[in-house]
């Protein structure tokens, strides 16, 4: 199966000047657990919730200088070596690198360009997984 049968097209990102305050907000009126990062169309990053749980203990932590962690840009924080995958790339392929990296979402970017097609998500991945064994 490939990736572009399952995968996320045009999903929703944020541009690197973000700041962290404006992609939380995105991720929380989103839904989502993971954005792609981009600069001029192409993908530069990507920003996971978990990556954000710093910026979270520092407001917990410190109350009165919240407001100045969350204005920095996204850049500060985000995954610059983002492993992506393209949209003819085998399935199987992106539930290894899911499971060796450890990671819960690949952007599917066009080899050639490098801008964003879609994401995977492990979710994706278990969604093609039940419907292949069960229907």
């Amino acid at each position: 199966m490939r990736v572009e049968t399952v995968m996320t097209e045009d999903p929703i990102w944020v541009d690197v000047s973000a700041s962290i305050g404006e992609v939380i907000e995105k991720l929380l009126e989103a839904d989502v657990r993971h954005l792609p990062v981009l600069e001029s169309g192409v993908l530069v990053g990507i920003v996971s919730d978990r990556d954000l749980r710093s910026i979270a203990a520092s407001v917990l932590t410190n109350p009165e200088g919240a407001g100045s962690g969350l204005a920095d840009p996204i850049s500060t924080i985000m995954t610059m070596d983002v492993l992506t995958t393209t949209p003819d790339s085998d399935l199987k392929d992106v539930a290894d690198m899911l499971i060796e990296h450890r990671i819960g979402a690949v952007p599917v970017v066009d080899p050639e360009s490098m801008k964003l097609a879609g994401i995977v998500s492990y979710i994706d991945v278990l969604r093609a997984a039940r419907a292949s064994l069960w229907g």
